[in-house]
């Protein structure tokens, strides 16, 4: 196995271990921790922030350099639009509506889990 499948191997590892505990602890309404919903809210922000770090680190030195800048364009449009209703929701909660929260929740659960980086991986495996 080479350097970089090793990396990349790791790096799935890494994304579906923090995903689990990144659920359990900030997603699942029952958690064991019984953490406000308030603060599991805010809790988002950084576990994206996290596997947006760690997905950039790991497709860094990949052959096919887009699969970075996918990354960096998609994580980086979720985490402004969740800072955006956010600020939105604090400022002018009557504005705030439940059906875009639950869009933004549902994307922010598939972007912790780590199918986005298998399919990432997948496209760059792709002959172009």
């Amino acid at each position: 196995m080479n350097k970089a499948n090793k990396l990349h191997r790791n790096m799935l590892i890494f994304l579906t271990l923090f995903g689990l505990v990144t659920y359990i602890v900030a997603v699942e309404p029952d958690n064991i921790l019984h953490i406000k919903e308030s603060i599991r809210r805010i809790l988002n922000l950084p576990a994206l922030f996290v596997i947006t770090f760690a997905g950039n680190w790991s497709l860094q030195k990949h052959p096919q350099p887009w699969l970075r800048y996918v990354w960096l364009l998609v994580y980086s449009f979720v985490m402004l639009m969740l800072t955006c209703y956010g600020a939105l929701a604090f400022l002018k909660p009557t504005l705030a509506s439940p059906n875009f929260r639950n869009f933004v929740s549902s994307l922010r659960h598939l972007l912790i889990s780590p199918l986005p980086y298998a399919v990432l991986l997948y496209l760059g495996k792709q002959k172009g």
